[in-house]
């Protein structure tokens, strides 16, 4: 916007002029204000989606650690009934071999500290 005098030189140059001037501003700044509107919007559902996507990455990360948890406790007893089955057999150290992988892997698993710690 021109200072007040300057607005007046024009209208005695132009009658009329300082009115369009004017209506010009405010134009410009109902068009800024939808401008930032829009940018406000944008930025809103950007942000809205990173929360979606951050919320799928962690409901999937829980889902694989609950089947790896499913799986590893489905081969840890597989491995104490077959070492049971050979040790009635007359597999003594096979059978004690047999039960000391689950028992490694739950001794592994007890040790490690959790990736937020380290």
């Amino acid at each position: 916007m021109p200072p007040p005098a300057l607005l007046q030189h024009y209208e005695s140059i132009v009658p009329g002029a300082a009115e369009r001037i004017l209506r010009i501003a405010e134009s410009e700044l109902g068009h800024r204000h939808l401008q930032e509107d829009f940018a406000t919007q944008a930025n809103i559902q950007a942000q809205q989606k990173q929360l979606s996507i951050a919320e799928d990455q962690s409901k999937s990360s829980y889902r694989s650690d609950m089947v790896g948890q499913f799986f590893g406790a489905i081969v840890s007893i597989l491995c104490i009934c077959g070492s049971i089955y050979l040790a009635d057999n007359g597999q003594p150290w096979v059978a004690a071999a047999l039960a000391g992988l689950p028992m490694a892997g739950i001794i592994r698993a007890l040790r490690e500290k959790p990736k937020a710690a380290r």
